[in-house]
């Protein structure tokens, strides 16, 4: 049997893409048949008016976005996705539109999502909304971090750039959490930190990343995931990749239609066993149904460790050197400094995180020429201190 592998051709597919976000202008797919009721919020969130209205009116959607939308994303530039945020913003939709200014600011555009231009006696956000990116997680200890970055998935969209923010934490078992909840979200917005994600050294988070890509149908990752698929040195990763592959696919090989497919059994019925002659699907459930499946799932690597929990060891020795690290009280440049004179990429790591929890600005014009390094692990990291660094700025 074929695998996915043998049949995507990333360019191909995404130029199909492109054509079908064209000859389908304004309509909007379906990424979950369960998804298209979400139009009230959780039941679990706080008895807030303000933001149950917010959540309400202007997160139903959340699960799905418009051919426009994609098409800028598609772009992958601050430029569209400011042209993006503009465009919400003046149709009304600010929570969307701060989502899009969460989207340019992970790719280095200066203006935070809280810089959206609203009348001081007329801001219609709640407070939840007006603090984004919330900076509640400052100081908390790593498990609390990481349970704030899954329960912001119950607020949906309204959390989204708190996670694109909370996504340079110096944990990886944080990072993972950000990671997942992203992908839960399932807006477009989380594409830029996502495809950044696929880059951590942490296979754990890596392979989250690569999921929550998937979950959202980013046909523009998928170069990048062809290649994890086929050479990233977690087989678990590469199996993550490979879903991520199938689905996505799936999903565009009838985008624009899928709402239009999950009104007509029979036409579904044709789609789904015309994909199935393929021969390479096997993890996927469409969106027609949650019934319908394309095979068998491709099964799960033995040995690696799904469960967050069975991380908690890994993370808490982590987190313990990076204490340790920050009361040492020499200057953060010059241990970076000695650290790459003896090429030890360990402790380059180490010092990132430091520099990045103790909000030491001096380390960035060091950081980020670490950002060249030979070692990737390093680059990420680096990378990764500067957004904890801009995230954390006043």
């Amino acid at each position: 049997m074929p695998s996915i592998l043998d049949i995507v051709a990333p360019q191909k597919l995404l130029e199909a893409a492109r054509r079908r976000l064209a000859r389908f202008a304004g309509d909007r797919p379906l990424l979950g048949s369960d998804d298209v009721h979400a139009s009230s919020p959780p039941a679990t969130l706080p008895v807030d008016p303000a933001l149950r209205n917010t959540i309400a009116a202007q997160n139903a959607d959340r699960t799905y976005t418009t051919a426009r939308a994609w098409t800028l994303a598609l772009e992958h530039t601050t430029s569209a996705w400011r042209t993006l945020a503009d465009e919400e913003l003046t149709a009304g939709r600010w929570l969307h539109a701060q989502a899009a200014r969460a989207a340019a600011w992970a790719l280095g555009d200066e203006a935070r999502p809280d810089a959206l231009a609203f009348d001081p006696d007329h801001d219609p956000r709640d407070a939840r909304s007006r603090e984004q990116p919330s900076r509640r997680a400052n100081e908390q200890p790593w498990t609390q971090r990481e349970w704030l970055a899954g329960a912001s998935v119950g607020y949906g969209l309204v959390d989204l750039p708190t996670l694109v923010a909370w996504s340079a934490d110096e944990s990886f078992a944080v990072r993972t959490r950000v990671y997942r909840s992203l992908g839960k979200v399932r807006h477009i917005a989380a594409l830029p930190t996502l495809r950044e994600a696929t880059r951590d050294p942490h296979p754990f988070s890596r392979a989250q990343a690569v999921r929550s890509l998937g979950w959202i149908g980013d046909v523009g990752a998928t170069e990048r995931l062809v290649l994890l698929a086929r050479k990233d040195p977690s087989l678990e990763v590469q199996r993550s990749a490979r879903v991520a592959l199938e689905r996505i696919v799936a999903l565009w090989e009838h985008w624009g239609e899928w709402i239009d497919l999950a009104r007509d059994a029979d036409r579904a019925a044709l789609v789904v066993k015309r994909l199935a002659t393929l021969r390479a699907f096997g993890d996927v459930t469409l969106p027609v149904s949650h019934t319908i499946s394309l095979g068998t799932p491709i099964k799960r690597v033995d040995g690696f460790r799904y469960d967050p929990a069975q991380w908690t060891d890994d993370a808490s020795a982590e987190d313990r050197a990076l204490d340790a690290s920050r009361r040492d009280a020499r200057s953060i440049v010059a241990r970076i400094e000695d650290a790459r004179a003896r090429k030890d990429a360990p402790t380059l790591i180490l010092l990132c995180a430091t520099a990045s929890q103790n909000a030491d600005t001096s380390a960035i014009p060091v950081l980020r020429e670490l950002t060249e390094h030979k070692e990737r692990a390093v680059t990420f990291h680096a990378r990764r201190a500067l957004r904890a660094l801009r995230a954390r700025a006043p």
